[in-house]
């Protein structure tokens, strides 16, 4: 599994944005539609929770086969933080903790 950033910031969304769109010049980043299909608990051979969904383009959207088969995903989950274990908002308030200080050493 790759990383996992939860409680990610606005800006960090839009560096991975940035850094996605960057690295291929040639493409453009579509907002789609996102409908879920299935959810999945943890268990003992798959040890994190799964969201199947289907990604819905419009048909006239595009214009070649071949872009079903060249494209990249990168998913922002909306989470209320009432359903978010302690430890993952603690580690992202330490953080912005940390930056706030380092932004205000900078400036003296």
């Amino acid at each position: 599994m790759r990383t996992c950033h939860i409680n990610a910031s606005p800006d960090q969304i839009k560096q991975i944005a940035e850094s996605i769109k960057g690295a291929n010049p040639d493409s453009i980043l579509v907002l789609p539609i996102v409908n879920p299909i299935s959810t999945y608990s943890p268990t003992k051979k798959k040890k994190f929770h799964r969201i199947n969904v289907e990604i819905v383009i419009p048909e006239g959207a595009l214009n070649s086969v071949n872009a079903l088969t060249d494209f990249g995903v990168f998913a922002v989950l909306r989470i209320p933080d009432k359903y978010i274990s302690e430890q993952y908002l603690t580690e992202r308030k330490k953080e912005e903790t940390a930056n706030a200080q380092t932004e205000t050493s900078q400036t003296i």
